[in-house]
């Protein structure tokens, strides 16, 4: 890579790249090579996480509330509350008493989400000040939203560059709340933003090799894969010492109705533990609020909840583990906004010198990336995870095989030498003027 060529980069999405959560952790991973002082931020939500040393010098602006004045509005208290209830009643249908309301109740709370996407914009003088004093050669977005990408176009326009769409997931052809026929004039509006955005590219970035693909030949424009990055040495934890209690252990948020699946593991967990008369536990990292309220569904003799922890400190979890575990909920209405996906956690297991078993459909494209390459342990019903907890406490060369693998996996799609080439070259190949 050539030093002392880097063209200037826009950031602009939703949120920071500071947000504590799988985005920013990606987003991170991504641009930590990049110079700083040749990096600019855009976000539109508050800033949640904090500020790191290694982006000392990238300069980070929020959007004023003006900007969008819908959005605005979703943080007054009335919206709160009201969002907060209908959400409530919607939970309520997770459990044995389904009501015919609650289903209502969630269209209504996902129209007045999104309404608050389709706000006029009006750019601060102060805002274009500062892009204009920054001089930007190109726009990176994971776009994602009406708000992002009519902010991307502005500036685009404004400043005659080029953007570099990321997609993450696959909310171009469908959104997370797919099934709500009320949402089809918002879907329609995101799609003519798409359209928009992808006149204004000549490069972009997908998530994994087929969705690269699909894209491509979608738009006629070459999408380059870039999953999560991690320094893969880095990430490589000491064999761990057999011990009396065997763990699976899992880190991450429990929403897209992840926690049924880890309900699914903890039962073939205490099936095979009374037969081999083995202690076995299923350990769960995970916020506050997540434990607060799904705790009380597991079973307390197998399962043990802990705190959050950083991404800068996960390591100190994978240390513990004997397997790490990552699931998706076989949900028809979630299954189209994740089909070509690969979790922001699963390079960082890879790169663990642990073995890994994912439980989810067999349809989605993570689950065939890792079985094709027998990174790891894939199982798709509750009779294959029973065999899989058992092979894991019996089989070392099981183990041992999948650890080896990951490893090579990680080293080939997921080691940031590389992913730094590729995100070079995208944006590089992006710029109207010579670099």
């Amino acid at each position: 890579m050539k030093k002392e060529v880097y063209p200037k980069i826009l950031v602009v999405n939703l949120q920071s790249i500071f947000k504590n959560n799988a985005t920013g952790i990606t987003l991170r991973n991504i641009l930590k090579s990049w110079p700083k002082d040749k990096l600019m931020e855009i976000h539109i939500l508050p800033e949640e996480g904090k500020k790191l040393h290694k982006f000392k010098g990238t300069k980070t602006v929020c959007t004023p509330k003006i900007t969008f004045p819908l959005r605005a509005l979703s943080n007054m208290a009335i919206f709160k509350k009201t969002n907060s209830g209908l959400k409530k009643d919607q939970e309520t249908s997770n459990t044995k008493v389904i009501r015919s309301g609650a289903s209502r109740k969630e269209s209504l709370r996902q129209c007045l989400c999104l309404a608050t996407d389709l706000s006029s914009m009006y750019i601060s003088n102060s805002l274009k000040e500062a892009v204009d004093n920054f001089n930007p050669d190109v726009i990176y977005t994971l776009g994602g939203s009406v708000s992002v990408m009519k902010l991307s176009q502005y500036f685009s326009k404004r400043q005659n560059i080029n953007i570099v769409m990321h997609s993450m997931d696959n909310w171009q052809e469908t959104l997370q709340w797919n099934n709500n026929r009320f949402l089809k004039p918002y879907k329609a509006i995101l799609d003519c933003w798409v359209k928009k955005t992808y006149k204004s590219s000549v490069r972009a970035l997908a998530i994994s090799p087929k969705m690269a693909e699909v894209y491509s030949q979608r738009w006629n424009i070459p999408h380059y894969m870039i999953m999560n990055s991690v320094d893969v040495n880095s990430m490589f934890c000491e064999t761990k010492v057999s011990s009396e209690i065997f763990s699976f252990v899992y880190a991450g948020g429990l929403h897209l109705e992840r926690w049924k699946s880890l309900k699914d593991i903890s039962e073939a967990i205490e099936i095979v533990s009374t037969k081999l008369n083995k202690k076995i536990i299923l350990k769960i990292y995970t916020g506050k609020q997540n434990k607060d309220h799904y705790k009380k569904h597991f079973n307390p003799n197998f399962v043990q909840f802990y705190d959050f922890v950083p991404n800068e400190e996960i390591k100190s979890v994978f240390d513990k583990a004997d397997v790490l575990l990552h699931t998706e909920q076989d949900n028809s209405q979630l299954y189209g906004f994740f089909k070509y996906s690969i979790s922001t956690k699963i390079p960082e297991y890879l790169s663990s010198n642990r073995p890994v078993l994912f439980y989810g459909p067999r349809k989605l494209y993570l689950y065939k990336y890792l079985e094709n390459e027998q990174a790891a342990y894939t199982a798709f019903n509750k009779d294959e995870l029973i065999l899989a907890v058992e092979r894991f406490v019996q089989d070392n060369k099981l183990k041992n095989n999948l650890v080896k693998n990951g490893r090579m996996l990680a080293m080939k799609n997921h080691d940031t030498k590389d992913t730094d080439k590729i995100f070079y070259k995208s944006i590089v190949e992006s710029v109207k003027k010579n670099y």
